[in-house]
């Protein structure tokens, strides 16, 4: 008799792109908790366009970072060492993969507990519906020349290429949003220390209450 899996995985991955996210901003605040759990004080993030006209988005924090074990599980959807967890805005391991592929068509996730130990892993739409892609790729070494070397001990960076769903067409607009969106969303980080920048500037803190006092 035929298998039928319980979840169809071609189908599965195009039908959570469309799911659980508005915007690009809700899609990079997951990523942005992340980091925040992780212990995290700094989160840069960076929107470029390359040569050919498409969007690239890096997430890099300064966190506790993983090792391959766990790097591999963060890219499963539903896998988390934190599964149901109420520290942070997700619940059930959704957000790492589900978040960057509601954006991009690719994400490559890099991270390190020591500057010479960065381990890579990734997910590929068009590999996961073609089916050469169907398990999450066991993480490999990435042997980096020194000038590449992390500038923190320890980290995360969470490459989004192919971006092909962002909110806005344009570099400018989009980074303009995310400024708004991740200074409304992060306030309480902000205002207790920590640090957001996208494209180098940083984000500012903004109450929609007008409950705190000062420039808001």
């Amino acid at each position: 008799t035929p298998s039928f899996p319980i979840v169809a995985v071609r189908s599965f991955i195009e039908a959570t792109r469309d799911s659980g996210y508005k915007n690009t901003s809700s899609a990079i605040a997951e990523l942005v908790d992340n980091a925040f759990e992780a212990e995290a004080t700094e989160v840069d993030v960076g929107v470029e366009e390359d040569d050919d006209g498409s969007k690239r988005m890096l997430v890099r924090d300064n966190g506790t970072g993983m090792p391959s074990s766990i790097l591999q599980l963060a890219l499963q959807f539903g896998g988390s060492t934190r599964f149901n967890s109420r520290r942070g805005t997700g619940r059930y391991g959704l957000g790492l993969p589900n978040g960057s592929l509601s954006q991009a068509r690719r994400v490559d996730v890099y991270s390190w507990t020591a500057p010479k130990k960065i381990w890579s892993s990734y997910l590929d739409v068009d590999e996961i519906a073609s089916g050469r892609l169907q398990s999450v790729p066991p993480p490999v070494r990435i042997q980096p020349e020194k000038s590449d070397l992390p500038h923190t001990p320890s980290g995360t960076s969470v490459l989004l290429t192919r971006c092909d769903r962002l909110t806005y067409r344009t570099v400018r607009a989009q980074v303009k949003r995310l400024q708004i969106d991740l200074g409304r969303m992060f306030r309480q980080q902000i205002y207790g220390g920590k640090v957001i920048r996208i494209n180098d500037e940083p984000v500012t803190a903004f109450d929609p209450l007008f409950l705190r006092e000062g420039s808001n």
